[in-house]
C-alpha cells in the first residue's frame, strides 16, 4: 500500500501528455486490466482538459495542474487539482440525444458524461482556493494484507455537506473502513448511542454548536462504547478552523493528502487512545465505587455498633427483635436499655422518613437524642410548657372511664417527655430544613407489675397479644417527631399481664412487596399473630420467615426492623 509521487505541471495543453503518462504508470502499478487503465486516463484526460481550456485559458488565467496516485488495498485514486475558477463536472447537464446519429448531436456535455461513466467512482470538492476532482477504480480486495486490514471497524464521518468528504470517504473505503456520512447531530445520534461507530470524524466546515452536540453525544455514552475522536480538514490555509476543534477537545486530525499509512495509523492511534481512556476511567471509577464501598461499609459496621448487641431481659420477661436494611445502611432502628436503676425498662421502635445514608446519619441522631433525653432523671426546663407538662397529659387521661381510673406513674412520664418531646424541638430548630422525621414508639415498662406507659409519635401502631388471643392496638398518640415545633405528644398506658406479647414494627414489614407487587399487609401480619407465641424469639421469627417468604425474588423496598416484649406466662401479678 503506498502513494506515487506527487504530479506537479503547468496548466496548458503541453502537459496533458505527462498526466496521462502518470495515470497509466499509476494504473499498471495498481494491477488495473487494460479496459479500467484506457477508462481512467480518459475521464482524467477529459477534466484535465476542461481545467486548461476553460479554466486557465479562457479566463486568461495561468496556474498549476497537480495529480496525486494513491493506491489503496481495495481501490487506486486519481486526484487532480487546480486554481482555477470554481467548477464542478458534477452540475453539467447530461445530453438528452445519445441516441442520435453523431451529427445531429449538440456539441459539449459527452465528454464529462464520459467521465463519470467511466470511472467507478467520481467526487468534486472545493477546498480552499482549489478544485479537486477525486476518480476511483477498484482493485478488488487480493492485494490486502492481513496485517493492515482494519475489517470490522465502522467510522462515521460528520460534515454538513457530504462532497466535501468524497476524498476522505474515498480513501477510508479503500482501505477497506465501513463508512457512514452523515449531516446533521440527529442523524448521528442513532449510531453513537448504539455503539456502533469505532471513530467519530468531524468535518472542520462542521459549525461549532455541532461539534458540541457531537461531543457531548460521546461522553454520554457508557465506558466502552464511546467513538474515537478525529477533526478532518481540507482547509489547510485556514487553520484556525482546525483549532476549533482541537480546542473543543478532538485530540487529533485528519488532512490533505490523506497518505493512506497515515491515515491506518492515525485511526489506529485514536482507536487505541479512546481504549486507554476508558480503561483508565473505568479504573478510576472502579477506584472511586472501592472506596465508597469502603465507605459505606465503614458506615454500616457504625450503624450496627448503635444497635443493642443484647437486649435486656428482666426476670420474667423476654425480649426480642430482627433488624434487615434495604441497603447497606438504614433509616429504622430499636433500642431497649435500663432507666431509674433497673426499675423501668425503655424499648424503642423508629423510622427515620427515606433510605440510605441520610436516612441512616439521621438514624443515629434521633436513636442518640432518644436515649439520652430518657435517661435525664429530672424534668427539663424547656419542657415545662402547655403542650407536654405532665399535668396536661394527667388531664387527658381523665378522657375515659378506664383512664379515670388510673393516675399516670410517678416514674417514667419524665423520660418519656424528656426523650420524645426534646429530641422533636432540637430536630425542627436545628434540622427542620432538610426534612427528615421519624416514627416512634417509646414504651417504658415496669417490669414488677407489667404497667406500660407509651408515647406513639405517627408509629405503626403496635399490637397486644393478650394469653388469650385478643389483640389490642397501640395507636398514635402525636405526630412523627421532627415534624412539628408545637407537637403535642400524650403518654397513654397499657397494662401487659402474663402470657401477653407486645410486637412492634416498621412499615418495611407490612409494605413488603413479593414478585406481583402484593403487600404483605397488616391483616396478614395480625393473622399470623392469632395464635399468641411461646416465647418472644418465637413471634420474631414466625413473622421473618413468613415474610421473607412472601418477598422471595423480589426487591426489598424498604428497611424491615421487629421487636417484641413478652410476660412468661408464670409471672405473678
Amino acid at each position: 500500500m503506498t502513494a506515487t509521487e506527487l504530479l506537479t505541471v503547468p496548466g496548458n495543453l503541453d502537459a496533458l501528455d505527462d498526466i496521462a503518462t502518470y495515470v497509466l504508470n499509476a494504473a499498471t502499478q495498481a494491477g488495473l486490466d487494460r479496459k479500467s487503465a484506457y477508462r481512467l486516463r480518459l475521464a482524467v484526460d477529459e477534466i484535465a482538459t476542461n481545467i486548461v481550456t476553460h479554466g486557465y485559458e479562457e479566463t486568461g488565467q495561468e496556474g498549476p495542474i497537480w495529480v496525486q496516485a494513491t493506491l489503496l488495498p481495495q481501490m487506486l485514486t486519481i486526484v487532480l487539482e487546480d486554481e482555477a475558477p470554481e467548477y464542478d463536472p458534477l452540475n453539467t447537464p447530461t445530453p438528452d440525444d445519445l441516441d442520435a446519429p453523431i451529427e445531429d448531436r449538440q456539441i459539449g456535455g459527452l465528454g464529462v458524461y464520459l467521465t463519470l461513466r467511466g470511472v467507478d467512482e467520481f467526487h468534486y470538492e472545493r477546498a480552499g482556493a482549489r478544485n479537486r476532482n477525486v476518480f476511483t477504480m477498484r482493485r478488488g480486495t487480493r492485494d490486502v494484507p492481513a496485517e493492515v486490514s482494519p475489517a470490522g471497524l465502522t467510522l462515521l464521518v460528520y460534515s454538513p455537506n457530504p462532497a466535501a468528504v468524497g476524498s476522505l470517504t474515498t480513501t477510508l473505503r479503500g482501505l477497506g473502513y465501513s463508512v457512514e456520512v452523515v449531516t446533521s447531530p440527529e442523524a448521528a445520534q442513532q449510531m453513537i448511542a448504539g455503539g456502533e461507530a469505532n471513530a467519530l470524524l468531524i468535518s472542520d466546515s462542521t459549525p461549532v454548536h455541532d461539534v458540541k452536540t457531537l461531543l457531548a453525544m460521546s461522553a454520554e455514552q457508557e465506558v466502552g462504547k464511546r467513538p474515537a475522536l478525529l477533526a478532518y480538514t481540507q482547509h489547510l490555509v485556514q487553520p484556525e478552523r482546525l483549532k476549533t476543534l482541537l480546542d473543543l477537545g478532538i485530540p487529533d486530525y485528519l488532512s490533505l493528502p490523506l497518505d493512506p499509512v497515515l491515515v491506518r495509523a492515525r485511526i489506529a492511534a485514536a482507536v487505541e487512545l479512546r481504549r486507554l481512556n476508558d480503561h483508565s476511567e473505568g479504573a478510576r471509577k472502579d477506584a472511586e465505587w472501592l472506596l465508597i464501598e469502603r465507605d459505606v461499609q465503614i458506615g454500616r459496621d457504625i450503624q450496627l455498633s448503635f444497635l443493642p448487641q443484647t437486649l435486656p431481659q428482666p426476670p420474667g420477661w423476654e425480649l426480642a427483635a430482627y433488624f434487615r436494611p434495604a441497603r447497606e445502611v438504614a433509616g429504622d432502628f430499636y433500642d431497649a436499655f435500663e432507666l431509674t436503676n433497673g426499675r423501668r425498662l425503655g424499648f424503642v421502635i423508629a423510622d427515620v422518613c427515606d433510605k440510605g445514608v441520610g436516612a441512616a446519619l439521621f438514624m443515629a441522631l434521633f436513636k442518640t437524642l432518644i436515649r439520652w433525653g430518657a435517661q435525664q432523671n429530672v424534668n427539663l426546663g424547656w419542657l415545662d410548657t402547655a403542650s407536654t407538662s405532665v399535668t396536661q397529659n394527667r388531664e387527658w387521661l381523665k378522657s375515659s372511664p378506664e383512664a379515670r381510673r388510673q393516675s399516670l406513674p410517678s416514674i417514667g412520664t419524665g423520660s418519656l417527655l424528656n426523650a420524645i418531646a426534646g429530641t422533636n424541638r432540637y430536630i425542627v430548630e436545628n434540622h427542620g430544613m432538610t426534612g427528615y422525621f421519624a416514627t416512634v414508639f417509646f414504651g417504658i415498662l415496669d417490669p414488677q407489675n407489667g404497667n406500660l406507659i407509651y408515647i406513639n409519635a405517627g408509629h405503626n401502631p403496635p399490637f397486644i397479644l393478650r394469653a388469650n388471643g385478643d389483640q389490642e392496638l397501640l395507636k398514635p398518640t402525636g405526630p412523627a417527631v421532627g415534624m412539628l415545633l408545637d407537637g403535642v405528644f400524650n403518654i397513654q398506658q397499657a397494662k401487659l399481664m402474663p402470657g401477653d406479647t407486645l410486637f412492634a414494627y416498621t412499615d418495611g414489614v407490612t409494605d413488603a412487596k413479593d414478585i406481583h407487587g402484593q403487600f404483605f399487609s397488616m391483616h396478614h401480619l395480625t393473622e399470623l399473630m392469632h395464635k399468641p407465641p411461646s416465647s418472644a424469639n418465637g413471634a420474631v421469627n414466625r413473622v421473618r420467615d413468613q415474610l421473607l417468604e412472601h418477598i422471595g425474588a423480589a426487591a426489598q423496598f424498604d428497611d424491615i426492623t421487629m421487636i417484641c416484649v413478652r410476660r412468661d406466662q408464670g409471672t405473678p401479678l
